[in-house]
């Protein structure tokens, strides 16, 4: 009798706490990355994280405001660590050729090999910022 208690109890506590479930990976919260070109918040770039074995991490896009949160491909965050980061330009609105003002993105950024852009993660920090010279 006592071992069926206890049996019992062992199963309510299971069900209880539960097996380690995982949560949605998009409810933890992501670094973000504030791009500026020449000093100004740029829309509709393209940023791809590589990580130190030159394979492709994590991406993101940026808003109107110049922000971009990163996460990878099953939508974890970023871990923490040094990435090299490639940015293409997408264009003032997704896909519309440049025109106006709109600073032109040196070619180097858009290649892992030559990308000036760069960035460490670090644990517990939300907020990143990544300026990009076109001069």
């Amino acid at each position: 009798m006592r071992s069926a208690s206890f049996a019992s109890i062992v199963i309510v506590a299971a069900l209880v706490v539960g097996c380690g479930s995982k949560s949605d990976p998009n409810s933890l919260p992501a670094p973000a990355v504030l791009v500026t070109v020449d000093g100004e918040p740029m829309k509709n770039l393209f940023l791809q994280f590589i990580g130190a074995d030159g394979s492709p991490l994590a991406s993101g896009s940026t808003d109107a405001a110049g922000k971009a949160p990163v996460r990878m491909g099953d939508g974890q965050p970023l871990p923490p660590g040094e990435y090299k980061v490639v940015i293409v330009d997408g264009g003032e609105d997704d896909g519309v050729p440049k025109t106006g003002n709109r600073p032109k993105l040196p070619v180097a950024y858009g290649k892992a090999t030559t990308t000036k852009g760069s960035l460490t993660i670090e644990n517990g920090k939300l907020e990143y910022k990544l300026e990009l010279k076109t001069k």
